[in-house]
């Protein structure tokens, strides 16, 4: 049987990669010496692109094994001892992969209608995570480790991303120290998510931990819609006088409710001075124990527009961000580190969110060349993530050495298909409400991609 042939789109992802590889000596070449000015000036062995290639494809081997393996692919000889190739590593300044991750989407987001929206919004999530690094001293006291724990429990760090859940590309990604505070890390990624998406309609959907009249204000002064959930002993005194499930309430604020911001002038005078009218809703929902419960949700979306039922289905969106974080882990084997120094943990946490980034965009690709058939199957059905994931990072490398454009567009053809050919069925079986177990470390619980 004859396989169906895809047609190749105009976007070409390729071409996105290949220019911003070639940029890796040119204009990203600053950035990449970061304070050691004289690195990377003659020409060597190991170039900042050859860096660059080799963190994307790394696999969990040993290092040994990771460069005879990478060397093959690209069909070069391996002209470099594993510690010359270190070395040169230990120059290449890990924050020049986010601004190239940054104009990755620039060119993703760019091209009209690649990016898919709710109501014409681009749904953002914040959230974090805490992950196992190599356990040396050096790291237990860069990033830190769980108290009163040092000889016994590895280091710990904390990521940080704000995530585009409808899209499911990660914006942004911050490595920080254990513990570090989801509101500050949520300023900053606010920054580069207006950068980004700057002409575009934007609305965020934060959980608890994140509700504070600073983050509020700093949406509403920035004329950007947000959904944000709410513990029960946030803005009390509003919750005890609604009712109905869902209404629009004044947030005053006089002096003693302002005392915990008396380090702030400005913000206790703004607060003292206007009132706040937000949207208070709360959503009834079955936990995993067929338990009724009650979230509480504040908003500044337009009722008119965002019906309750819609509030719901919006939040509910925001749990693409916590599988994120599993397929990172699982998938892309974030925490199974290509070295124990600081530098190199940072190379591969930030290198691990652009693959997540690139898969996903091929994804998006193969499905928009061979939309999957949902008359045809009892559920609704998706392209099987942990498959693509493996593929591409197989076949990838090898794709950009291939010589003859003929070749490399039937491989890139070849990945499409078959990405495209392996779905499984979507499990809408997720609640709210969490039950909190332990982990289950079963190999047949998250098998490797690769």
């Amino acid at each position: 049987m004859m396989m169906k042939r895809l047609k190749i789109n105009i976007y070409n992802i390729l071409n996105q990669f290949q220019t911003i590889l070639s940029n890796i000596g040119t204009q990203y070449l600053d950035l990449i010496k970061g304070n050691n000015l004289s690195s990377f000036t003659r020409r060597r062995k190991v170039s900042p692109k050859l860096i660059f290639l080799f963190l994307i494809s790394y696999k969990g081997k040993s290092q040994k094994n990771e460069l005879e393996d990478f060397y093959y692919d690209i069909s070069k000889p391996k002209d470099v001892s594993s510690w010359g190739f270190i070395k040169q590593r230990l120059k290449f300044n890990p924050e020049v992969i986010k601004v190239i991750n940054n104009d990755y989407l620039k060119g993703f987001y760019g091209y009209k209608g690649r990016a898919k929206t709710f109501k014409g919004y681009y749904v953002i999530a914040g959230d974090g995570s805490d992950i196992i690094v190599p356990s040396t001293e050096e790291n237990n006291d860069l990033f830190g480790y769980q108290k009163g724990h040092k000889s016994k429990q590895p280091a710990m760090a904390n990521v940080s991303v704000i995530y585009d859940c409808i899209n499911k590309m990660i914006i942004y990604i911050q490595l920080n120290t254990y513990k570090y505070s989801e509101k500050k890390s949520l300023i900053k990624h606010l920054k580069i998510s207006r950068n980004l998406l700057e002409d575009k309609k934007r609305l965020y959907i934060l959980d608890r931990g994140y509700p504070d009249i600073r983050s509020i204000l700093n949406f509403i002064d920035n004329k950007e819609k947000f959904i944000v959930r709410l513990k029960k002993t946030d803005f009390k005194k509003e919750l005890n006088s609604m009712k109905s499930n869902d209404e629009w309430i004044d947030i005053i604020y006089d002096r003693a409710r302002t005392n915990q911001f008396r380090k702030g002038y400005e913000l206790v005078e703004r607060l003292l001075k206007e009132k706040i009218n937000l949207r208070f809703v709360k959503i009834p929902i079955k936990t995993s124990e067929d338990k009724e419960e009650e979230e509480i949700l504040i908003t500044n979306l337009e009722s008119e527009v965002f019906t309750t039922k819609s509030l719901k289905e919006l939040y509910h969106m925001r749990w693409e961000v916590e599988t994120s974080y599993r397929t990172l882990k699982s998938n892309l084997k974030l925490e199974e580190f290509s070295g124990h120094k600081p530098i190199i943990i940072t190379q591969d946490v930030y290198t691990s969110v652009f693959v997540f980034n690139l898969i996903q965009d091929i994804m998006i690709e193969a499905d928009l060349k061979n939309k999957i058939n949902q008359e045809k199957y009892k559920h609704k059905m998706k392209i099987n993530n942990n498959f693509a994931i493996g593929l591409i990072k197989k076949q990838f490398i090898k794709l950009l050495f291939i010589k003859s454009k003929r070749r490399q567009n039937k491989l890139i053809n070849d990945i499409l298909i078959k990405i495209s050919q392996n779905i499984v069925p979507i499990r809408n079986d997720r609640n709210y409400s969490r039950k909190v177990t332990s982990v289950n470390k079963s190999r047949m619980s998250y098998k490797y991609a690769y």
